[in-house]
C-alpha cells in the first residue's frame, strides 16, 4: 500500500526543452547586447582617431586640414562609409573643425 503518491508536474523532455528554449533566448539577447556595444565603441573610436588625426595636422603643418580626404590620405583615417556619415565642418584657417560622426542603418539612412 502507498500513502504518498508521486505527481509529475512537467516531464523530462518537456522540461529539457523549455530550459533550452530559455538558455537560448539568454543567448540571443546577449548577442545583441554585444553587438551594440561594438558598434556605440566604434563610433568612439573613429570620432577619437579623426580628432587626433586634426590635432596632429594642425601641430606638423601648422594649420587644420581642409578636409575629411586630406585627413584620410596623410594621416591614415579609415571611415567605414557603410556604418558611419561624417560631418566635417570648417570653421576657419586656425579654428578647430567640427567633426560630427552619426551611426547609418542598413538602408543608408542616419540613426537618431
Amino acid at each position: 500500500m502507498r500513502l504518498f503518491t508521486k505527481k509529475k508536474l512537467i516531464s523530462g523532455t518537456a522540461f529539457a526543452i523549455v530550459l533550452f528554449l530559455g538558455i537560448l533566448a539568454f543567448f540571443l539577447v546577449s548577442i545583441n547586447n554585444v553587438s551594440e556595444d561594438i558598434d556605440s565603441n566604434e563610433l568612439i573610436t573613429l570620432r577619437r582617431t579623426i580628432d587626433k588625426a586634426i590635432v596632429n595636422c594642425y601641430a606638423i603643418e601648422g594649420a587644420y586640414p581642409e578636409n575629411l580626404e586630406y585627413i584620410e590620405e596623410n594621416y591614415g583615417v579609415v571611415i567605414d562609409r557603410d556604418k558611419f556619415r561624417v560631418i566635417y565642418e570648417v570653421l576657419g584657417p586656425n579654428v578647430l573643425p567640427n567633426v560630427i560622426v552619426e551611426p547609418v542603418n542598413k538602408s543608408g539612412e542616419v540613426e537618431r
